[in-house]
């Protein structure tokens, strides 16, 4: 069994990958908001009051928009 271990990206940097601000990052998670985005990768609890997403999650979800974009140009 060869898994690799996945990273943790913590807020503040997943919303730069982004290139959104952080509070947009939370309400594309909050499902009361209109932005909510219900496949957006959900963070992961790394202590009391620290959280972190999973880096090959965000990497899918990144792949999933650039798949998207380019079946609509096609």
């Amino acid at each position: 069994m060869s898994e690799t271990l996945d990273s943790f990206i913590r807020p503040q940097a997943a919303a730069t990958l982004f290139g959104v601000k952080q509070g947009t990052l939370w309400s594309w998670l909050d499902s009361n908001n209109p932005r909510y985005l219900a496949d957006f990768p959900k963070p992961v609890r790394l202590g009391k009051k620290a959280v972190g997403f999973s880096a090959k999650e965000l990497a899918v979800y990144q792949s999933k928009l650039l798949a998207a974009r380019e079946s609509e140009v096609a």
